[in-house]
């Protein structure tokens, strides 16, 4: 049912030049064409037109249901509502909050929300619910279908920039009763509940509160792509007002004696997204830690392999979590009740200014043109030496340069001088353009291993090499002091 209405609403949306691929998406960006859309139209599509689905307010079938709206945080392009859905333990029926299924069977949990753009007009959109469950096709509430009459989550609103979403609008679809009989849901009837505000989602929190990111720019290397994003951390000085027993710790922090912290913590829920000019995106989990720190301000630098690595035009963290606390200086241990988090659906790293796609730097190349100036300069010099002592010792029958000798000592040379400049410049990669914030393993590291195994070996041979020089020319003096001597005695001067 659900596959067939989507297909008619496509059909509408296709009559007016808007493109089907906006009309339901788990993406935290609000495409031009679903700015566009006509809200008469999505309200035909909302009260299920053109289909056999009946749409009912779930409080006229059991008056114990709730959709509360928890707390609010806001980033430029997403709003988002930690929720909850329940039904009281008393209640004898069990609910699916959606179905991922196939075919018509996919009837994702669906939020449709009012929001007033920067103009002052207001449109009504849509936003799939993302499935939480990891072993159903569905999530659910009701002791006899799910095993609790509570289902928590968070609804990621896709806005455009100074998009202000109603709260009290929203509603979700796509609720179902469940069968007990056939253990499956009844798509005949398509429940709908209204949300209901708790006074802590009445306070917004928006994100330049407590980070301002920035993409900087990116940089490439073997296949690995590294996205440099700047940011202040206004999340130090926001602490001092939004927690509520900060006149307890204050003269503690003024002291040295603890001292506060923040964080992007629960990054095995967060995934990155990165959006590209023509208008495609990637995401990828992240993995390697579930944690990283901010300062004040300073640059964040994220490692990936196997992406796109042209045409960037943001980078987004999706689910992220910004974390602050007071630690102690002493034992470095959380105070006690002095955690604070926020949730954002989406931290956007946009470019600043004009710029529409992140400046690049190429590490391959950077080590390539590295290696061959060098190699240049060094022929070049060997060159002008190898014809300086040609000319100034070609009559001197013990200095006189063997072209194979002098040859064979200069790539020696050469390559143990073109391994420093290597594992100079592979350091200086690895610290700055592929340095990674979240985890340990760097692509330079290779590099790094195999050039300072060859620099040791090469470094042995050269002390080896200077010794058995010194001894050698310290021998050559000692014979011939011995030999001036055995002169002065032939000469009777002695």
């Amino acid at each position: 049912m659900f596959r067939k209405l989507s297909l008619v609403a496509a059909g509408m949306l296709a009559v007016f030049g808007i493109g089907a691929g906006s009309f339901y998406s788990n993406s935290t960006n609000l495409s031009t064409a679903t700015e566009a859309f006509f809200a008469e139209e999505q309200t035909k599509f909302l009260q299920g037109a053109n289909d056999n689905l009946e749409l009912v307010d779930i409080q006229g079938f059991d008056s114990t249901a709730k959709f509360t709206l928890n707390s609010a945080t806001k980033s430029p392009n997403c709003q988002t509502y930690a929720i909850s859905i329940r039904v009281d333990e008393s209640s004898p029926n069990s609910f699916y909050l959606g179905y991922y299924g196939e075919g018509e069977q996919y009837k994702p949990l669906t939020f449709s929300y009012q929001a007033t753009d920067s103009a002052g007009t207001t449109k009504t959109y849509i936003q799939e619910a993302t499935l939480t469950s990891t072993v159903n096709p569905f999530d659910g509430i009701g002791v006899k279908l799910a095993g609790t009459n509570v289902f928590t989550s968070n609804a990621d609103l896709s806005i455009a920039k100074d998009m202000v979403v109603k709260p009290e609008s929203l509603r979700v679809y796509n609720v179902f009763k469940y069968d007990e009989s056939n253990r499956s849901p009844i798509f005949d009837t398509n429940y709908y509940i209204d949300c209901t505000l708790s006074p802590r989602a009445k306070t917004n929190y928006e994100l330049n509160r407590f980070l301002i990111p920035e993409l900087s720019g990116t940089s490439t290397f073997t296949g690995y792509f590294n996205m440099q994003c700047k940011y202040e951390a206004p999340a130090y000085e926001s602490y001092k007002d939004l927690y509520s027993r900060w006149g307890a710790h204050e003269e503690a922090v003024a002291s040295g004696e603890e001292f506060i912290r923040a964080r992007i913590v629960n990054l095995a829920a967060t995934s990155y997204k990165l959006n590209y000019s023509d208008g495609t995106s990637v995401v990828r989990k992240i993995t390697g830690t579930d944690a990283f720190s901010l300062s004040r301000g300073g640059v964040l630098n994220f490692l990936l392999k196997g992406v796109r690595t042209d045409g960037l035009s943001s980078l987004e963290l999706l689910s992220a979590t910004v974390a602050i606390d007071l630690v102690s200086t002493a034992n470095h241990k959380t105070m006690t009740g002095s955690e604070i988090k926020y949730r954002f659906g989406s931290i956007p790293f946009a470019l600043s200014g004009n710029q529409t796609i992140a400046s690049n730097i190429s590490y391959d190349l950077v080590m390539w043109l590295s290696f061959g100036i060098f190699l240049i300069a060094f022929i070049g010099c060997d060159y002008a030496l190898y014809r300086y002592r040609k000319e100034k010792y070609k009559n001197d029958e013990f200095n006189r340069v063997d072209p194979k000798h002098f040859i064979k000592r200069s790539v020696l040379a050469g390559f143990y001088l073109e391994l420093w400049l290597l594992e100079i410049v592979a350091l200086a990669g690895r610290g700055s353009a592929m340095h990674n914030t979240l985890v340990v393993k760097n692509p330079f590291d290779i590099f790094i291993v195999v050039i300072s195994v060859l620099l040791i070996i090469f470094t042995g041979y050269y002390i080896k090499y200077f010794i058995a020089a010194f001894k050698d020319n310290r021998t050559k003096k000692r014979a011939a002091a011995l030999k001036l001597d055995e002169d002065k005695d032939d000469d009777g001067t002695k």
